[in-house]
C-alpha cells in the first residue's frame, strides 16, 4: 500500500533522486546555486520539469501550521511511497549478511518524531522500520521532510497487528527489545544478534500488549531533572547504542 506526496527542499530532494524513487514530475521556482545539481540529477533521472513562479509554488505544495512551506525552490511530485512487508526487511538483512535490526513504533503519531526515526534507522544501519496502521502516523510530506531524506532509503512496512508481526519475528528468531525508564541501562544490555527495538508513542510510552510481548526491557540513565527523553531522541540514542554493540561500520 501507498500514500501519495509531495517532496520539497533541496536535501529530501536530492536524496529521493539519488534513491531512485517514483518521482512523477518536478518543479523548480528558482535558479543557481545549488539548484545546478538538482538540475542535473533531474535530467539523469528524466524526470519532467515544471518551471512556476512563488505564488504557483506555494499554491501547490500543503500548509504547516497555515504558513507557505519553505520550499527552496524546489519539489517532487511522487507517485506514491511503497511501504514492503516485514519479511523483505528481513530479506534485506540477509542479503548484507547481517543479523537483523528493526525498529518497531508503537504509536508514535507525531509525522516529525517518525521522520527524525528513519533518518536515525537509516543513518545507524537499521534495515527497516515497522509502523502499525491504526495509532501511527505514516510517512507523509512532513515525516519525508524531517527524515531529511532518509525515508527514501529506508524500508518501511505498515502492518495491520503490531503485536501479531512481533510474534512472527520472534518465531523467525529475532530478539524483541522494549524501552522502559526502570530497565537496565541500555549500555549494560547485550543488544547484539538479531533485534527489534520497540519505540513507544510519545505520550503513554508502549501499550501493555506491546510490552508484554517483547522478550527483555532496556532503559536510558537520565541524570538531569528531566524525567524523559522524546521519542525520537530516545530512540536515537537506542539505535546508537545498538549499532554501537554490532560495530559502527565507516
Amino acid at each position: 500500500m501507498a500514500d501519495e506526496l509531495f517532496v520539497y527542499g533541496l536535501q529530501p530532494v536530492r536524496e529521493t533522486l539519488r534513491a531512485g524513487r517514483g518521482v512523477e514530475r518536478a518543479y523548480l521556482s528558482r535558479e543557481g546555486g545549488p539548484m545546478g545539481e538538482i538540475v542535473a540529477l533531474l535530467k539523469k533521472a528524466g524526470v519532467p520539469v515544471d518551471r512556476v513562479d512563488e505564488a504557483r509554488m506555494n499554491a501547490l505544495l500543503p500548509r504547516e501550521d497555515g504558513r507557505t512551506v519553505n520550499h527552496q525552490g524546489v519539489a517532487l511530485r511522487l507517485s506514491a511511497v511503497e511501504y514492503c512487508a516485514v519479511d523483505d526487511i528481513l530479506a534485506a538483512a540477509q542479503a548484507k549478511g547481517e543479523d537483523p535490526f528493526l525498529i518497531l513504533l508503537d504509536g508514535v503519531t507525531d509525522p516529525h518524531n517518525v521522520g527524525a526515526i528513519l533518518r536515525s534507522a537509516e543513518a545507524m544501519g537499521a534495515h527497516g522500520v515497522v509502523l502499525p496502521k491504526r495509532r501511527s502516523a505514516g510517512v507523509n510530506e512532513t515525516a519525508y521532510r524531517a527524515s531529511s531524506g532518509a525515508a527514501a532509503h529506508i524500508l518501511v512496512a505498515r502492518v495491520t497487528n503490531l503485536v501479531s508481526a512481533m510474534e512472527e519475528l520472534k518465531g523467525k528468531g529475532v530478539w524483541l527489545v522494549g524501552t522502559a525508564a526502570e530497565a537496565d541501562p541500555c549500555y549494560q544490555t547485550n543488544l547484539t544478534g538479531p533485534i527489534a527495538l520497540c519505540i513507544g508513542s510519545e505520550g503513554d510510552g508502549m501499550s501493555r500488549l506491546v510490552r508484554q510481548t517483547c522478550d527483555f526491557m532496556t532503559g536510558i540513565p537520565l541524570s538531569g531533572r528531566t524525567g524523559s527523553l522524546n521519542a525520537s531522541c530516545a530512540a536515537a540514542v537506542l539505535i546508537y547504542e545498538v549499532a554501537r554493540q554490532r560495530g559502527v561500520r565507516a
